[in-house]
């Protein structure tokens, strides 16, 4: 991630990528996810976006598959993010709002 936020996007991707392939062999579906929604954030960065859409739905699929509501908030929002930058606001405007519904079931105020 420190690559990500350096804004060195290609360095990230490639360890991200490295992430994913670890967490698969050991099956360790959490980190899965996140690997993917990391991956998701530096494809957009990199204006990726068909890339960055998909990697975000492959972490939401687990996010949902395994209840994690903070991770899924983040996700909608990460996915209505993307939409808003393909100039499909109706989307965008859908996933921002699924976000914001899960984020008040689970009481986050700071999401």
């Amino acid at each position: 991630i420190s690559f990500w936020a350096r804004g060195n996007n290609v360095e990230a991707l490639k360890h991200f990528l490295e992430s994913l392939t670890h967490a698969q062999e050991i099956n360790f579906e959490l980190g899965i996810a996140n690997a993917y929604g990391n991956m998701g954030l530096a494809y957009e960065e990199q204006r990726l976006l068909e890339e960055s859409h998909r990697s975000h739905f492959q972490a939401l699929k687990i996010f949902q598959k395994l209840n994690n509501n903070e991770r899924i908030a983040t996700t909608l929002n990460n996915i209505g993010s993307v939409y808003h930058k393909i100039g499909k606001l109706d989307s965008a405007l859908h996933y921002i709002n699924e976000s914001a519904l899960v984020r008040k079931q689970i009481n986050d105020r700071y999401g």
